[in-house]
């Protein structure tokens, strides 16, 4: 009897985290599109399939890296936003140290007696200044500066700010408890290695049951479906090393003269598993 094919090599240890885990999403579609049923039948188990899949769904979430910069973004933005509405807050109640109506001088003057404390609260460190601003807030209501502070018409300013503080806060508590949360997750580089047995386990036992199908003249049906199951999986990974092999060369293509290993400017091509 002829050797039985075999699952190519893929070079998936080499890939970077985005693309390892496309790689592996792409394998367990063709594993899911086969059917838990056909796959029990290669012996493949429902529980087998199942904690792949959520291997596979774990290393998603993390490859995407946009959901943490989304959320740097997010403090970023609330925090200029404070800034912006600080500013306006200071520059409208030094305006109305200018006033020609004297109920606006008054509640100016009492209002910058207030704000002399907290002027620079800007440029302080973002955790400093979520809590000065909720002090700032807190003086603005007391009996007299609240009256001074609807005289100039601040009130909504001051609504904006505290809905901005209360918001940044939030968003960064969310950070630190998502960094906790990963910090007691299994590491990514073993999770990309459980992966990756994972799969070498699945492949095993279809090709396994691929062998001894083809020593059944009964099974032929069976053997047409690891058959095409594996060369459906087959062409995810040649398509993957194509991947790889392209952006390897793009990225030695992208080097600079001095910082090339060869003297005479050739690509070096990385070399697939066969």
């Amino acid at each position: 009897m002829a050797v039985f094919k075999k699952f190519e090599g893929s070079n998936a240890s080499r890939y970077n985290n985005s693309l390892h885990a496309a790689y592996h999403t792409a394998q367990l579609k063709q594993l899911q599109a086969v059917g838990e049923e056909t796959l029990e039948t290669m012996n493949v188990s429902g529980e087998l399939l199942e904690g792949y899949a959520m291997v596979v769904d774990d290393l998603t979430e993390r490859s995407m890296e946009a959901q943490a910069s989304t959320s740097t973004g997010d403090t970023t933005a609330l925090d200029v936003e404070r800034d912006r509405l600080l500013s306006m807050l200071f520059f409208l109640v030094a305006s109305g140290l200018l006033s020609a109506v004297a109920e606006e001088l008054a509640a100016a003057k009492t209002l910058d007696v207030i704000l002399r404390v907290y002027k620079g609260i800007q440029g302080k460190a973002m955790d400093v200044e979520t809590q000065m601003i909720k002090g700032l807030l807190v003086d603005l209501k007391k009996d007299g500066a609240a009256e001074a502070v609807t005289t100039l018409r601040l009130n909504e300013i001051l609504t904006q700010l505290e809905a901005a503080n209360n918001k940044f806060e939030e968003v960064k508590e969310a950070r630190v408890k998502d960094r906790q949360t990963k910090h007691l997750q299994v590491k990514t580089p073993e999770m990309r290695s459980l992966a990756d047995s994972q799969l070498e386990e699945i492949q095993d036992l279809i090709r396994a049951t691929g062998i001894i199908a083809a020593t059944d003249p009964e099974s032929a049906v069976l053997l047409e479906m690891v058959n095409d199951l594996m060369d459906d999986m087959n062409g995810v990974t040649r398509n993957f090393k194509t991947v790889f092999n392209q952006s390897t060369a793009q990225k030695e293509a992208n080097k600079k003269p001095d910082e090339g290993d060869s003297d005479n400017g050739d690509l070096e091509f990385v070399p697939v598993e066969k």
